[in-house]
């Protein structure tokens, strides 16, 4: 195919990243490979959020969606989950601290007062709030996927809308037809019927020559049953001539190559 491993590698993982961000393997409108790379540098369960995040941006302003809009989505998450844990990492260790000093104290002699740093309530405190602003945020994603998975089913009303033009389109073209039908009288009538009956009778003869120039018989009742259908089939060539030979120009013909 003119491709090196590399890049087939990077298609695979495109392909992974595409499912995991919700695009099926049989929708028509796959992205492509160079917005879903930037992808690869976050975690899997990172992955469909901030997909969804840069699609509700590029929306909502109205542009395409591009890699360097999905780069930037990672950058900012990976900006944020660096100060997160930072802070984190920080409140933890002043915790730690404050706990060690904590437990030290209690092993001193009883002569000697606990000592419990002046801002250990204001640590708690802080953890506190950290934790609240976490459960917000995290809060706030699921609004996003929330948000971005309406889009997406507002996107399917314009298929409906097309698929009930379509239907509407249909029942007309069968309304034209029956009044057609309703407008022909007498003979022009008949012969309509006629023809529509006629032809589907020799399509399905063709379809049977067809079926037959490459078949093997292999089963006796399919061959006796084939027999007996050859007999009507005879019979009804008969009946054909009988109507029809007094008044035809030329030879008639049942299957189109085959003469009568």
């Amino acid at each position: 195919m003119g491709y090196d491993k590399s890049h087939i590698y990077e298609l695979a993982d495109a392909g992974e990243i595409g499912l995991q961000v919700g695009f099926s393997t049989i929708a028509e409108n796959q992205p492509k490979e160079s917005q879903l790379r930037p992808l690869k540098a976050v975690p899997e369960e990172e992955r469909k959020a901030i997909w969804e995040e840069a699609t509700r941006k590029a929306e909502e302003e109205h542009a395409k969606l591009t890699a360097q809009r999905v780069e930037s989505a990672v950058k900012e998450w990976k900006q944020r989950s660096q100060d997160w844990h930072s802070q984190f990492i920080s409140e933890r260790d002043k915790l730690r601290q404050s706990e060690l000093e904590r437990v030290t104290a209690q092993k001193h002699p009883a002569v000697v007062v606990e000592k419990i740093p002046a801002d250990c309530e204001a640590l708690k405190a802080k953890a506190a709030q950290l934790a609240t602003e976490l459960a917000t945020k995290k809060a706030e994603q699921n609004r996003i996927i929330q948000s971005a998975i309406k889009a997406k089913l507002s996107g399917y009303q314009g298929e409906m809308d097309a698929l009930e033009a379509r239907k509407r389109n249909l029942e007309q073209q069968a309304k034209d037809y029956q009044n057609y039908l309703a407008s022909l009288t007498g003979t022009a009538k008949q012969m309509e019927a006629q023809t529509r009956a006629f032809e589907k009778t020799r399509q399905a003869l063709v379809d049977l020559a067809s079926e037959l120039s490459d078949f093997t018989p292999v089963d006796p009742d399919l061959t006796r049953r084939a027999l007996a259908l050859a007999e009507m089939h005879g019979a009804a060539a008969h009946s054909l001539r009988l109507v029809f030979e007094p008044a035809r120009p030329t030879t008639l013909t049942v299957i189109q190559g085959h003469a009568a």
